[in-house]
């Protein structure tokens, strides 16, 4: 069976040009400053709202298992979005924002 794998977001440092990571990270880096804005009680709301951005697009969150890459689910994947959202930026210090472990 062929998956259209281009919406995914992998966490993996070795697919920062995959895609679905490129896109990941502009919609991070666009509401860091909006994250950093609102109340600390309201960052998770951020967060999912990312992440349900990216599923209703048609992508998923995937992790890495040996060889296989396996769908990590909506709260690791919110958990995995506010880290990105709390690194500091890549345009100010040339750090690159992923969801990696």
């Amino acid at each position: 069976y062929w998956r259209d794998w281009s919406s995914d977001v992998c966490s993996s440092d070795l697919v920062n040009k995959h895609p679905g990571n490129i896109v990941y990270r502009k919609v991070v880096d666009y509401n860091k400053s909006y994250y950093q804005s609102v109340h600390k009680k309201h960052r998770i709301l951020v967060s999912k709202s990312i992440v349900q951005a990216i599923l209703n697009y048609g992508g998923r969150f995937m992790g890495q298992k040996g060889k296989e890459w396996t769908p990590i689910g909506f709260k690791r994947a919110v958990q995995k979005t506010s880290q990105a959202l709390r690194e500091r930026s890549n345009i100010t210090d040339g750090l690159q924002v992923v969801g990696g472990e």
